[in-house]
This record gives structure tokens, sequence and C-alpha cells, in this order.
């Protein structure tokens, strides 16, 4: 079972949000494969940017998630995200790395070198065959990070879900987080399927779930608090407020919406809930899971 380090201290506000899932994208520097089909994202998104509006919302930090950057290329964007941690003025906490856990060895590679600023792994997974995380080399990755204290991020289709299961129940040491709810397809028909293999997900204690994502799976006219709140109201009653855990799948999140609104959508679902539950999922929850030191995280909107 896992035993996150018990939250750091924080001067971050009750109401005050931490961003688990903040991506930032550097056209000029790398290639990313995925963005031919995503012509609406097909620039650079730099720290300043997101900060502009992370700022007025409210967000007191975040954690920079790997961007499925080209295979040559992951190295070099960990570096570079390691390299933002240590600029405060970014409002970047920490990274998860990007790793290509299909090729033996490669987790080995980065804990051999293991930058400071790391606090997670992930390899995107719903572009893949729905086997693909069962091979040898995969689970074989998995296993080196039994005693790293670091998470897996599984960004998984709904479809993919019960092999979460499996390698929850394979690596009960390791904490998987499902990224964007385990991805529901927001179709009437699905959702009892979807929320029964989250129930079915939640009986593992390693396996926790981040509400982001969630805005873009809807079409813009019908994002809102009232369509999303079915699918807050489970993923929180699931897995109880404290392994659930917030992030804003920025710029993603623009494709339909907003930083601005998913902020506003969360603040208005949470508005009923007590004071220790919304400062657990909005931000020590993350301090937990992530080993996350946000003593000096402070509302962005002071920078």
């Amino acid at each position: 079972m896992i035993s996150p380090t018990p939250a750091q201290a924080t001067n971050a506000s009750r109401d005050d949000l931490f961003d688990t899932h903040l991506h930032l994208l550097e056209v000029e520097r790398w290639r990313y494969g995925w963005l031919a089909g995503v012509p609406a994202l097909q620039r650079s998104w730099r720290p300043a940017d997101y900060r502009d509006e992370a700022g007025p919302a409210g967000i007191a930090g975040a954690l920079f998630m790997e961007a499925f950057v080209d295979e040559p290329h992951e190295r070099a964007e960990a570096e570079w995200a390691h390299g933002l941690c240590a600029h405060e003025a970014s409002g970047v906490r920490g990274f998860v790395a990007g790793v290509r856990a299909e090729r033996a060895g490669a987790v080995a590679e980065l804990l051999a070198r293991r930058p400071a600023g790391l606090r997670g792994v992930r390899r995107v997974l719903h572009v893949e065959a729905d086997d693909f995380s069962m091979a040898p080399a995969f689970r074989a990755n998995l296993r080196a990070l039994e005693h790293s204290g670091l998470p897996f991020e599984l960004c998984m289709k709904a479809s993919q879900l019960p092999r979460a299961l499996a390698l929850a129940a394979e690596f009960p040491s390791v904490a998987f987080v499902l990224d964007h709810g385990g991805n529901p397809s927001f179709d009437a028909a699905s959702f009892t399927p979807w929320a029964q293999v989250l129930r079915s997900l939640a009986q593992r204690p390693n396996i926790w779930c981040k509400l982001s994502g969630l805005v873009s799976g809807l079409p813009t006219a019908e994002v809102s608090v009232a369509r999303l709140a079915p699918y807050l109201d489970t993923i929180v009653a699931t897995f109880g407020a404290d392994r659930v855990v917030w992030g804003s799948d920025w710029p993603v999140c623009n494709l339909t919406s907003s930083l601005t609104q998913w902020v506003g959508i969360t603040r208005e679902f949470f508005a009923s809930a007590s004071s220790a539950e919304r400062a657990a999922i909005f931000h020590r929850n993350a301090a937990r899971l992530y080993r996350l030191d946000l003593s000096h995280a402070t509302d962005s909107s002071s920078r």
C-alpha cells in the first residue's frame, strides 16, 4: 500500500488551488507529433501565458505534466522542466516526466539521474492498444518505481481502465493516478459502466483520481456545472476527499472552455463542501501524493 508523506506546511489558503496537470509546449524547441491533429494548440504555451490567467483564478502553483513530446526530445523536456522548478516566478513546483515505459530500463535511467523536481512518471496510453501496458518491459519499468515514491500517471481511455486495476494489484506500493477522471465519454449509455469500473478501482488504496481534462470531453455549449456534476459527484463519492486531486489540463482545456471557466465550475461545485474537504482536494492531497513542499506557495495573483 502506498504511504505518501504527510502534507507539508502550506501558506496557501484553504480555497487556493494547486494545479497537478499543467502542460507547457515549446514548439520552437521540440516536436509534438500529436499536435498535427489539434491545430488550435499548434503554438508555444509558456509559463507567462499560464500565469496571466492562473493568478487571478487563485491557483497557487502547478505541477508540470509532460506533454507527450516526441521520443527523441523526452529527456530534454524533463531537463527543461527541472530548470523551471528552480525559478519561483515560473509557478512550477515540480514535474512529471514522460517515459517510454515500453523501452527496457527507461525508468531506471530516469531514476539514476533523478532531478530534484521530479515528482512522477507518465506514459500516455490512450493512443495505444489496450494491452500495451501489460507487456513485460512495461511492467518491469513499473517494478523499478516500487521504492521510488514516485506516482505513475494513467492516461487511459475509459475502456482501458480494467488494465489499471490489474497494474495496481500487481504493484501495490506504486501510487497510480487516473488522469482526467478516467476519461469518461459523456454519453448516457457509458456512464454506468464508467462509474462501475471506478468503484472497482477505488477499492485499491494505491489508486488516486484526478479532476482534470473533463471540460475537454464536452462540446463548448455543454460545459457547465450541471453537465459535469454527475461525474464530479461520482469521482468524489467513489474515491473520497482524501484521494482526489485537481488539475487544469491547460492549455488543452482551452479547446472547449478556458482555465477561468474550469476553475469557476470547480469552485461552484465544491461550494457546499466543508472547508477541510476543499483544502484536501484543492491542494493538500497534491502535497501528499507528489511529496511537495508548498510552504512557499502563495496566491499567484501576487506574482
